[in-house]
């Protein structure tokens, strides 16, 4: 196979992955992840049978990670962008953990028509996983272990469960809060895509900095 058909063929091989990956956002975005199935993702991606899926993906969860992967590495890298400017040489305060926790994705959402359809798909998804949401944040922050360092500095008067109970539902309702903006009128455009975003990251202030009480003290010694 010489290299313009070895191109060609590469070529159509990512078609046939990005139309079965924007199928399925779009599908969940408008139904569900419970209520779609691989007969209907292949009829929407416009292919004749089920072994494009297979052959890309094996199965529809791995269609699914495959989906994560791809978005992850995006907001990674706004991520970092985001952490390089910030001053490494005080305290790290807790707006500071909310704008890393949440930016990188608001500012995706408004340029990237793609991420805010993804947004909107799977933000509930998140919210309600039985999986820990923790490992949704770790996984976007997996190629910079000094974002998810300076995360924990700024929480350093809990204890290391704490922490991970207070992470996991400062995700879970961004996630949702986030899903929720996204299916509104003029999502991430204008005045009041700012305003949604300024008052989520002060509410994760709240999640993130609230003191412990005794009883929670008592409960998790």
């Amino acid at each position: 196979m010489n290299d313009t058909a070895l191109n060609q063929r590469q070529s159509r091989s990512e078609a046939t992955q990005d139309a079965l990956m924007h199928a399925a956002i779009l599908l969940i975005a408008e139904n569900g992840l419970e209520n779609i199935s691989i007969r209907s993702i292949i009829e929407a991606a416009g292919q004749k049978n089920e072994s494009a899926l297979q052959y890309h993906f094996k199965n529809r969860d791995g269609l699914i990670n495959a989906i994560h992967q791809r978005h992850s590495r995006k907001v990674d890298q706004h991520r970092q962008l985001i952490f390089a400017a910030f001053n490494k040489t005080k305290k790290p305060q807790l707006i500071d953990v909310a704008t890393l926790m949440v930016g990188p994705a608001f500012e995706l959402a408004k340029l990237d028509p793609d991420y805010r359809l993804y947004v909107k798909a799977f933000g509930r998804e998140v919210a309600f996983s039985e999986i820990p949401a923790l490992q949704f944040l770790n996984q976007s922050i997996k190629t910079n272990s000094n974002v998810s360092q300076f995360i924990r500095q700024s929480l350093s008067d809990l204890s290391t469960d704490a922490i991970k109970a207070r992470l996991d539902s400062a995700v879970r309702f961004a996630s949702m809060s986030m899903s929720l903006h996204a299916r509104s009128k003029n999502a991430f455009k204008g005045k009041n895509a700012e305003l949604f975003y300024s008052r989520l990251k002060d509410s994760l202030v709240g999640i993130l900095g609230a003191k412990e009480s005794a009883a929670t003290k008592a409960l998790g010694s």
